[in-house]
């Protein structure tokens, strides 16, 4: 944890955090009481980016007897590398502790971040797992047709725009909904499915029935929670008991 109790910043260091404050003025308060709760309610990550201002010899000043100094130039270094990935804003918060959630990383976002220590050079005796692959990750290199929609219990057919689903690496899916392109990042743990980065295209649909079509498969995509691949069946389960009935699609 860091003290504020120091005997001055450096020029660079107070520009740095100058500019900090005005991107996220609520870290002011919260480095100036110099407790915990700068790292609670959600400003870890930006209490990381306070820390990557700081000189070797602020932070090791700044830090409580004890305590092993934090590496800023390590610090900013993934940071920068992880802003790349689709899970860096989680893999921060976790490192961070803004993430209240309790379930730890993946093993996609601990492989990711494992890609960031090694492209940051820092050494470390923890094993990071091997960037993720098509193995275990049933979804990886398969290509789906929607064929129903709907509430769990009675979801309706589709009424056509041939909407689709395909996971074309075992991060990456694209599809159509029958009116726009859409595409996504993607991570699977077990029967969970997290969807990051959802974009889509905004043509206009040629009818109002594809339109209201395209609207619900666009909101399920949106609150997706897991799946189940049942088969030549894959069904994508959503909030509110909504889902997403696929058929496998075998090309020519």
């Amino acid at each position: 944890m860091i003290s504020v109790a120091t005997g001055g910043l450096s020029a660079g260091t107070r520009d740095c955090i100058l500019h900090l404050l005005r991107d996220a003025p609520a870290i002011a308060e919260a480095i100036g009481q110099g407790t915990e709760d700068a790292f609670t309610n959600g400003l870890g990550p930006a209490m990381l980016e306070f820390i990557a201002c700081l000189t070797p010899e602020e932070a090791a000043a700044l830090t409580p007897p004890g305590e092993a100094a934090p590496n800023p130039s390590d610090i900013w270094c993934l940071m920068q590398e992880l802003e790349d990935t689709s899970s860096g804003d989680r893999i921060i918060a976790v490192l961070s502790g803004a993430d209240s959630s309790g379930e730890g990383l993946t093993v996609e976002e601990s492989a990711a971040l494992g890609q960031a220590v090694e492209a940051c050079g820092i050494e470390t005796e923890f094993e990071f797992p091997d960037p993720v692959g098509t193995e275990g990750n049933p979804l990886a290199d398969t290509e789906w047709r929607l064929v129903a929609l709907g509430n769990a219990d009675a979801p309706a057919e589709v009424m056509g725009g041939d909407p689709t689903a395909e996971f074309t690496t075992a991060t990456d899916m694209t599809g159509w909904t029958g009116c726009n392109s859409y595409g996504s990042r993607y991570s699977v743990r077990d029967s969970e499915l997290r969807l990051d980065d959802l974009t889509w295209t905004e043509a206009g649909c040629p009818s109002q029935a594809l339109f209201r079509q395209e609207q619900r498969m666009q909101d399920s995509l949106a609150t997706v929670e897991r799946f189940d691949v049942l088969g030549e069946q894959l069904i994508l389960h959503s909030e509110g008991g909504q889902v997403l009935v696929f058929e496998l699609f075998i090309g020519p």
